[in-house]
């Protein structure tokens, strides 16, 4: 019986250890910080100033390429799927 719960204390131990070290690492990982674009003017789309304004080496070319339907800003959509694509990232 003892040698069960010495095995039993040992396993809890490299249990415990293993949690310990996920944690850490995790906790140390740098945190990936959210790019948000605001929408100042209040029309539910984003402007290419607006864009810039979080996104500050994008260019125009960039952003006409997120512009899927070429009405000169982006929707809500546009704007997810280039973040999603990257597409401003340089």
């Amino acid at each position: 019986m003892t040698k069960f719960t010495f095995a039993l204390a040992a396993l809890g131990t490299v249990a415990a250890f293993q949690a310990h070290a996920e944690t850490a690492a995790t906790a140390t990982a740098p945190a990936a910080e959210a790019v948000v674009v605001a929408d100042a003017d209040g029309t539910g789309n984003y402007s290419f100033d607006e864009v810039q304004l979080a996104y500050p080496t994008v260019t125009a070319d960039q952003f006409k390429a997120a512009d899927t339907d070429g009405d000169g800003v982006l929707s809500a959509e546009e704007l997810k799927a280039a973040e999603e694509a990257k597409a401003f990232e340089n």
